[in-house]
């Protein structure tokens, strides 16, 4: 096991070997112990081979974030809620990695609707998309001044420092 992003990541060669025990009908409790893995390593990896398959934990090329239409989070989710699929189901029939995902899924379905399943922009929004301010020509002229005054302050730090400097090397010289 290694940790990356922050998330424990399994070798394959762990995963071959929980593979194997459970192919004998091993549960999660006793693999995690035999491996040396936490049990709730074990137990992802359980519901992973039970829900899809060998290839499911053998294969480690997958993409790592899959993109799943609004349509098919809805169809989904109607389904948990109405009961006629359950969880372990839902993972194997449409093809969703995890039953976090499909909880996260029902949490924003119970509380937005159907909407808040939509693929949500993230992060700051940009700042050409936010509408400028129109400035009256007193704060245009107020905002120049405020800029040519911290210019100036700048340029008389400048001159403060070459002057400081000058009487150092000068001082060095006698």
């Amino acid at each position: 096991m290694s940790q990356r992003d922050g998330r424990i990541t399994v070798s394959a060669k762990l995963r071959e070997k929980a593979l194997v025990l459970f192919k004998q009908k091993y549960g999660a409790r006793y693999v995690a112990n035999q491996l040396k893995i936490t049990t709730s390593t074990a137990k992802r990896l359980l519901i992973q081979f039970r829900t899809q398959g060998e290839a499911a934990l053998l294969d480690t090329s997958r993409k790592k974030n899959r993109y799943y239409s609004y349509e098919l989070k809805l169809t989904v989710v109607k389904a948990l809620l109405d009961g006629t699929i359950s969880r372990p189901d839902a993972l194997r029939v449409y093809g969703v990695r995890s039953i976090s995902q499909l909880t996260s899924w029902v949490g924003k379905y119970r509380q937005g609707g159907a909407e808040a399943l939509k693929l949500q922009p993230r992060g700051r929004p940009k700042a050409s998309d936010r509408p400028k301010k129109e400035l009256s020509p007193m704060q245009v002229l107020e905002n120049e001044n405020l800029r040519l005054r911290a210019e100036l302050d700048i340029l008389k730090k400048v001159i403060a420092l070459r002057a400081a400097s000058r009487l150092e090397t000068s001082k060095k010289q006698r």
